[in-house]
């Protein structure tokens, strides 16, 4: 092979020579020579890619395919399992919240069922429109909520003793600041309706409502309404009665402050945060007896501010 390139070269060389003799015979000689020496830099070149090299780059190349291909069906594998793993705490997520809800069920079945008490009549509420405005605004990954109650719901059925009044209705309330917007017997004028008209706006961070209800009564239910004309969750909602107006000692009958971020000398609460509703939030006061009932809230899921619609106090 090298020979035929030397005549091959040598043939150009010629030619070459002949073409460029008449021009400057020493330049020719000096491009023959260089071409010489690149002819044979180029079979040094071929001399040096001996089988065995050749053979080890090959396999270099295989081996590099090979771990490439593996990295390749290692991270599938990763991506299978993580996948897996993630599809199982979510069925595990489900199972819980299903059968938190079967419970929910369970016992609403249950006090539907239950005997009513002599003397005990149903508690009839002039329930406000059902309505959103704009855009609904659904809560996301708030902690400590309530399931989620099924299309159609309704609460059930609450019994309290025959005689049973609205107490709050037209009482003095007084609140931590003056509202923004709103008058203060808003809250206590039986309309639970959640329009700009019948809303107290009490701005941002913890805020309290606290109604005197005029003399120690006996109290048996507690219902309230936050604004509800968009799907609005309210932090921290605590409710306490006393007779003391500045509430040294109290029964709280609810408190949904699991965390203790209200920071007002509160235990942290056990009951669920949840979504307000034309419904109201309905508490069972058990007959405890008081003068005053006071209300927390710390903002909302939707714009921090503590939006009051309406107070009632069901009693004797």
């Amino acid at each position: 092979m090298k020979t035929q390139k030397w005549i091959m070269l040598m043939m150009v060389a010629a030619l070459f020579v002949a073409g460029c003799e008449k021009h400057d015979p020493a330049k020719c000689a000096k491009a023959v020579a260089d071409k010489a020496k690149t002819a044979d830099k180029a079979d040094a070149k071929v001399a040096d890619k001996t089988p065995d090299k050749a053979d080890a780059e090959v396999a270099d190349v295989d081996a590099a395919k090979a771990d490439a291909e593996a990295k390749a069906k290692e991270a599938e594998e990763a991506k299978i399992k993580a996948g897996a793993e993630a599809k199982a705490k979510e069925e595990e997520a489900l199972k819980i919240a299903a059968a938190a809800k079967a419970k929910e069920e369970a016992a609403a079945k249950a006090a539907a069922a239950k005997p009513v008490a002599a003397g005990q009549v149903e508690l009839k509420i002039d329930l406000p429109e059902q309505r959103i405005d704009g855009t609904p605004q659904p809560p996301k990954n708030e902690p400590n909520m309530e399931t989620s109650k099924p299309k159609g719901y309704t609460r059930p059925a609450f019994y309290v003793p025959s005689g049973t009044i609205n107490l709050a209705k037209g009482k003095t309330v007084t609140v931590s600041e003056e509202p923004m917007v709103g008058e203060l017997s808003q809250i206590v004028d039986g309309n639970a309706e959640s329009t700009d008209e019948t809303t107290l706006d009490l701005d941002f961070g913890p805020a309290w409502v606290v109604v005197d209800l005029g003399k120690e009564c006996e109290i048996f239910a507690v219902l309230m309404w936050h604004r509800h004309s968009n799907i609005y969750v309210f932090h921290d909602v605590i409710v306490e009665v006393s007779s003391d107006p500045d509430f040294l000692t109290s029964n709280v009958l609810f408190n949904n402050d699991h965390d203790g971020s209200l920071c007002k000398g509160h235990k942290k609460g056990t009951d669920k945060q949840y979504i307000e509703t034309y419904e109201g939030k309905l508490i069972d006061a058990k007959g405890v007896k008081a003068r005053y009932v006071r209300f927390w809230s710390n903002g909302n899921t939707v714009d921090d501010s503590n939006f009051w619609i309406e107070a009632m106090v069901f009693g004797r």
